[in-house]
């Protein structure tokens, strides 16, 4: 840089008159330069022009920083740039920037590193002992940014990697690239328990506190929630606000932590890494139904189902197709052969076997009444079943192993002969264990539990001890191994314990004369399991005062009159006591 280029920067900076003369005389120069350097290059020499000069230009040195204070360690570089310049003593560096893409290094621009290390003296989060110099031929990768389609990603699924809403399906609304940052549209999970009764005798800033901790460990089930529906006191309870748009002053929307609402959905824009995108993200039927409810709010942005329903077929040598379209619509056949977007297909008619060629639009998997079924895609792969009805590209099957119908699209289905056992451990859980459910305690006196009837592979669904279905995290529940010695008392007064059969004397109608073998004891609850039970693994829960023991039991209690004397030590056994049940 020349002597007369240094002193316009510094007028410039100084915020000094910069006269006429010296403009035209600084691009003046600028122009004979050009005009007398060869701009005409050959071949390989057009991508080396591009190229720094490695003699004459800066070179560019890479320092590791603390993440995420990439941004204003920049910031402070140039405040300290223009600060320095003001009072006369520049810091001798020409540029200072960060790679949005690349987390943890900023870059400065400088003739000597004894100029880099001048510039970041004083800075904090700087590791200086980190430097390095980044070589010509990578100077340009510096400054070059990745930035993914915006076309590809808007109105695609994607699923959230972690916090409250983690493996929860979520539609993408916007892209903005310049933060790296799409907005996704979720299913709200909004925790509407009345916390306020539930801590009394302690002041309201404590009470308050555990509030807000309870509210944090909850995971609500995820539900469509329309705010205006609903009162503001009850809204203020729960911990929704309302602002103005800073869009648009005029209109006023709800804020939940940190979500706001569109509709019935909330939305928020996150990054890249708190996401997980692509083909194989796709929702299942169930999750589906949720967006479809909700696609008429005009409000938010189009939710471009379209391209679920297109979803793309997966075939392979020997499946049983229907052609969906054209002029041999409804005609049946037997995959030959799949190349591309081509199938051809045997067809299973008398007067036509002549093999066909269709593209994969054409045509659907097929599935009668009784077929033998394996999902293979979406968060019941693995599951297999028997097809107990069909309903367009909607299937119905009734699984083998907890026997209930999940309906799945038939693209995600193929015939099989195995038959799954579903998964038997998760983390450290089985089926059939007794879990304490962590996240309920803080809203009730007593602990609530459940048993284990269904593992999924990042949930837990669980019967607890009021008969609900829960859906629980395995983060959120712990193991109960008190269960195999806690006893309880039934109807006549006997001790009943686990493994032993009774007999439900009162309840629920249609359970009532059920027996049960006792798998779990809790206080006054009987979590009991009868193999002709198809729904829940078999499980069901009831109060052991509802029950009468059937045939001896396996406990010493009952055995003869020697149980007489022991009856108060029989109290101390029974959590919560004869009064529990």
């Amino acid at each position: 840089m020349s002597r007369r280029s240094n002193n316009f920067l510094s007028n410039l900076i100084r915020g000094d008159v910069i006269d006429e003369d010296l403009v035209r005389d600084r691009w003046a120069n600028r122009q004979e330069d050009d005009e007398g350097e060869d701009q005409t290059y050959d071949g390989d020499n057009v991508k080396n022009a591009r190229l720094p000069d490695a003699a004459n230009d800066p070179k560019v040195w890479c320092i590791q920083v603390q993440n995420g204070q990439e941004r204003m360690l920049v910031l402070q570089l140039m405040n300290k740039f223009i600060a320095l310049a003001k009072e006369g003593s520049p810091i001798h560096i020409t540029s200072a920037y960060c790679n949005e893409q690349v987390h943890g290094f900023i870059y400065v621009e400088a003739l000597r590193e004894g100029f880099v290390k001048e510039a970041l003296s004083g800075l904090r989060g700087v590791y200086i002992s980190k430097l390095k110099l980044v070589p010509v031929k990578e100077m340009v990768d510096t400054v070059t940014v990745l930035k993914k389609s915006q076309g590809a990603l808007v109105g695609t699924w994607t699923r959230i990697r972690r916090g409250k809403y983690k493996g929860d399906i979520g539609l993408i609304a916007e892209f903005e690239p310049n933060r790296n940052e799409v907005k996704v549209k979720l299913v709200p999970r909004v925790d509407t328990t009345d916390y306020s009764e539930m801590f009394p005798g302690i002041d309201r800033e404590t009470a308050q506190k555990k509030i807000d901790d309870a509210r944090k460990r909850a995971v609500p089930p995820k539900r469509l929630f329309d705010p205006n529906a609903h009162s503001e006191d009850d809204l203020e309870m729960w911990g929704i606000t309302n602002q103005r748009d800073s869009e648009n002053r005029n209109r006023i929307v709800h804020i939940y932590e940190g979500f706001e609402f569109v509709g019935s959905f909330v939305t928020k824009f996150m990054p890249f890494r708190s996401i997980i995108t692509g083909p194989e993200i796709r929702p299942d039927l169930d999750e589906l139904k949720i967006f479809e409810q909700g696609q008429d709010d005009e409000r938010g942005p189009a939710l471009g189902l379209t391209s679920v329903h297109k979803r793309r077929v997966q075939l392979q040598k020997g499946d049983i197709v229907r052609v969906k379209q054209g002029e041999l619509q409804n005609l049946l056949g037997k995959v030959d052969s799949v190349r591309g977007e081509t199938v051809t297909i045997v067809p299973q008619h008398d007067a036509f076997k002549q093999k066909v060629e269709f593209s994969l639009e054409e045509v659907e998997k097929y599935f009668e009444l009784g077929d033998h079924v394996k999902v293979v895609a979406g968060r019941k792969a693995g599951v297999t079943g028997t097809v107990v009805g069909v309903e367009g590209e909607i299937v119905v099957v009734l699984t083998d192993v907890n026997r209930e119908e999940i309906r799945v699209f038939s693209s995600d289905l193929q015939d099989t002969n195995d038959l799954s056992s579903g998964l038997d451990v998760v983390g450290s859980f089985q089926l059939y264990d007794l879990v304490l459910l962590e996240a309920a305690t803080a809203a009730s006196t007593m602990p609530s539990v459940g048993v284990v009837i269904k593992l999924d592979r990042e949930a837990l669904q669980v019967l607890d001890n009021h008969g609900k279905i829960r859906a629980v995290r395995p983060a959120d529940a712990q193991l109960q191994k008190k269960s195999a010695t806690a006893v309880a008392l039934d109807a006549e007064q006997q001790t009943v314990g686990q493994g032993d059969v009774v007999k439900v004397t009162d309840g629920p109608h249609n359970l009532k004369g059920k027996t049960g073998t006792v798998r779990h004891v809790f206080r006054a609850f009987l979590f009991l399991y009868s193999p002709s039970r198809m729904e829940n693994a078999g499980m069901f829960v009831m109060r052991s005062r509802q029950c009468t023991l059937v045939g001896q039991s396996k406990h010493q209690e009952n055995q003869g009159p020697q149980a007489a004397p022991g009856a108060a030590s029989l109290h101390a056994l029974v959590p919560g006591g004869r009064g529990a049940g």
